[in-house]
Parts: structure tokens; C-alpha cells; sequence
């Protein structure tokens, strides 16, 4: 940048606040669909534009743009990548062949709006790069406010941050069962993909620590694990009919209507997916044993 363009963007700050906020959020949304993120961060800090758009984000710790750019790597890798791959290190390459078979669908789920102009593409990158600056929910859900965003977009960002946090902090992630995908599904739905993104783009920064390939490898089965059943077994392990309607439980159990019969009928639900129930003879008989539970 020539000198006189530097001085003309740090002048250019005093009168940030002449436009609208969704303005700047629309200009925000047409450099990430450039897919040079880690840069464009680099540059909005730089000239204070990130305390425009973020206020009051925790300063005590450096911005770091690497999640925002590994977070790009990914989303190109899994839904875009091709068949080169001389620029690609080990961690890549199994990455790719452990997901490549989903990268059409990948790319569907991504390219898809969620408003507007905005898809889930771009949001994953906006919580990522939010996240580098806070991490703090509450914090997410005041900005995604202050931008205007939709309500499925504020939800969308909010549930990848908070499935992000929560697989930090999974001490197994290869070992997962059909009923912890479920579980993980039913509390961050859609979202939850994004945040498989965020916890590999996460992962892939920590390639110099000790096993560290094996820890890779690991993580990319368990998230292989996820999107498979999320895309091909939908109706098997996330969604699942269930064999008895809250209205059935109520009837059987005999009892008014409220949270337990949810619980009980929630436990049926992981109970068909584990294989304990297969039927409805097996279905009334776990449910009134279940019940026993709440007396």
C-alpha cells in the first residue's frame, strides 16, 4: 500500500459510524466470498474496523487470523479441493481421503443461504473470525444482533461456536457411538457441521506437538463419523421416528402432560437407536420401566 493510502484509510475511521451497521456487514460479507480471509482480517484490525464491527472484544489476548484461515483451507479442501495434491501435507491428504466422498454434498450444505446473500459458507468463516476475537457466546450473540442478522443466521453462528467449545474439551473423539451423534445433533442441529469445520480447522494448527498425526487422524475419523451419519443415515441417527408419540406415553404412563413425558420420550428415542428397542412391545416395556425413573 502506498503511504498516502494508509494515512487516507486511518483518517478514514473517524467517520465509520456515517454509514449503517448492515451496510458494513454487507462489504464484510462480500470479502469473505473473496476467500482470502486471514488477510482481510489482518487488514480490518490493522485499521481498527474489527473494533467498529466487534466493540469490546477481549484485548488481553493478540487477534490471531490462523483459525480464520484454516477455516478456509477446510471449506476449499472439503468442498472445492481438486485432484492435486503437490501442495498438500500428510495431514491433508488423509483428511481428503477420509472425506472427499462428501464433498458434493459438503458443498451443497454450504453454498445454501441462509439469507439473503449470506450462506452457511460465509457464516462459518464470520464465527470463526468472531471467535478469534471473543469467545464468549453472549458476546457472539450481541454482534450478530448489532449486524442485523436473521434470526437463522444469529442461530446458525451461536450453535457452531457452541459446538466448537464443546469439542475442544472431547477427550475421545474417535470413539463415538450412534447415540453421542445424536446427542450432538439434537443440540446443535444444522450448526453442528459448521463446527466440525471450526474443530478441524482448530486441530490443524497443532501439527508440531508430540503424535500429533495420530491425534490428526483420530479427530478426522470421528468427524467422518458425524457427517456420515448426518448426510446418509439422516433418518436412522439423527431424526429417527419414534416408535411411541409424546400423546402415546401419556397414555400408557397415565399421566398429565409435561417435561417428563419429553424426557421419557427422548430416552425411547436414544434407546432405537442403540438397538435395546426394537419394537413396540419393547417400546411400552422400556417406557414404563423408564418411568420408574420420575417417581
Amino acid at each position: 500500500m502506498a503511504p498516502e493510502l494508509h494515512s487516507a484509510m486511518y483518517e478514514a475511521r473517524k467517520h465509520l459510524s456515517a454509514s449503517s451497521l448492515e451496510r458494513y456487514r454487507d462489504e464484510l460479507f462480500k470479502l469473505i466470498r473473496l476467500h482470502k480471509n486471514a488477510e482481510a482480517a489482518a487488514m480490518l484490525n490493522k485499521f481498527g474496523i474489527l473494533d467498529h464491527l466487534f466493540p469490546d472484544w477481549d484485548h488481553d489476548s493478540s487477534f490471531d487470523s490462523v483459525l480464520v484461515e484454516n477455516v478456509d483451507h477446510f471449506l476449499n479442501l472439503l468442498t472445492e479441493g481438486n485432484a492435486d495434491s503437490s501442495g498438500l501435507n500428510d495431514f491433508d491428504v488423509y483428511a481428503a481421503s477420509r472425506l472427499g466422498n462428501y464433498k458434493k454434498t459438503l458443498k451443497a450444505f454450504f453454498d445454501q443461504p441462509l439469507a439473503l446473500y449470506h450462506n452457511r459458507r460465509m457464516l462459518n468463516v464470520f464465527a470463526a473470525m468472531a471467535n478469534t476475537l471473543d469467545s464468549r457466546i453472549e458476546v457472539m450473540q450481541s454482534w450478530c444482533s448489532r449486524l442485523a442478522f436473521s434470526c437463522s443466521e444469529t442461530n446458525f453462528v451461536t450453535g457452531a461456536l457452541k459446538s466448537f467449545e464443546m469439542l475442544k474439551n472431547f477427550e475421545a473423539p474417535a470413539s463415538c457411538t450412534d447415540v453421542d451423534i445424536y446427542r450432538y445433533f439434537r443440540s446443535y442441529k444444522e450448526s453442528g457441521i459448521a463446527g466440525l469445520i471450526l474443530f478441524l480447522a482448530d486441530a490443524y494448527r497443532y501439527q508440531d506437538v508430540p503424535n500429533a498425526y495420530k491425534v490428526w487422524c483420530d479427530r478426522v475419523v470421528f468427524v467422518q463419523n458425524m457427517i456420515s451419519a448426518y448426510f446418509t443415515r439422516y433418518m436412522e441417527v439423527i431424526a429417527p421416528f419414534p416408535l411411541m408419540s409424546g400423546h402415546d406415553i401419556q397414555e400408557l404412563l397415565k399421566i398429565p402432560a409435561g417435561p417428563v413425558i419429553g424426557q421419557i420420550k427422548n430416552a425411547l428415542i436414544e434407546a432405537q437407536i442403540s438397538g435395546t428397542v426394537r419394537n413396540m412391545l419393547e417400546a411400552e416395556s422400556f417406557v414404563r420401566l423408564e418411568a420408574k425413573h420420575y417417581q
